[in-house]
């Protein structure tokens, strides 16, 4: 199972967050690296029990290829993900958008019943209750879209999906969170969790492009996404 991302720690995870969100980049750089080691750790005790009961089916070539929805110009269409819908989900013209960074989403209204709810659903991630956590992460975002911390629960909502291998569902969430908060702190996240999606799918070209956008959109965000989207790169061969 593909290597994990950040984690939020403690049971006030979410107005710790809606802290954060106010502070500098740096500020928000260094809690992202502390986050993402954490989850790497309770990833790999993951992986370690699920060898130990060998009981995990491979996951990794399991998907057919199909045929690649990246045009010449690089750009990603995907319509080979899902349906059109009102969001367009990573119809995303990456050549549309100018570089900005990792940037905060600043939403006034925020509520102590909405960041509950968040906390619960990602209580349920870390617990390892995906559907629950799928559930709580659905229901937090229909209510709460424009809440500071819809973007994280994109992305976790995408985790629920990705951990599970169902990859087309992960690209999916991926792609609308990446379309609907391309300015969030999570967005570089997403978007490499985009990429890592699609290859699960098997599609491998739109993978390349994908991950190569991290660097082109966010080149002085989270030095560890950039390094993963560069090893994922290179482990595709895409500049071969």
């Amino acid at each position: 199972m593909a290597q994990q991302d950040p984690v939020y720690l403690g049971n006030s995870a979410g107005q710790t967050e809606i802290r954060i969100q106010q502070l500098e980049t740096q500020i928000r750089q260094l809690t992202g690296k502390v986050e993402e080691q954490v989850y790497e750790v309770n990833s790999l005790k993951q992986k370690i029990r699920f060898l130990e009961k060998s009981s995990v089916p491979s996951q990794s070539g399991s998907a057919p290829q199909q045929q690649s929805g990246a045009s010449n110009t690089g750009q990603f269409d995907a319509s080979q993900i899902a349906p059109p819908s009102s969001i367009n989900p990573l119809g995303v013209d990456f050549s549309a958008q100018q570089p900005r960074g990792i940037q905060s989403r600043t939403v006034t209204g925020s509520t102590t019943d909405a960041t509950a709810q968040y906390e619960q659903a990602y209580a349920n991630l870390k617990s390892e209750n995906y559907e629950q956590a799928q559930k709580g992460f659905d229901g937090f975002l229909s209510t709460h879209s424009d809440h500071v911390l819809a973007a994280n629960a994109k992305y976790w909502l995408g985790e629920t999906y990705y951990v599970r291998g169902d990859y087309k569902k992960s690209a999916r969430v991926f792609a609308e969170g990446f379309q609907t908060y391309p300015d969030s702190v999570k967005a570089p996240d997403i978007l490499l969790k985009l990429g890592l999606s699609l290859k699960g799918l098997g599609k491998e070209q739109d993978a390349c492009v994908a991950l190569g956008q991290v660097p082109v959109k966010f080149p002085s965000g989270n030095g560890e996404i950039l390094k993963r989207a560069e090893q994922e790169r290179n482990a595709l061969s895409c500049d071969a």
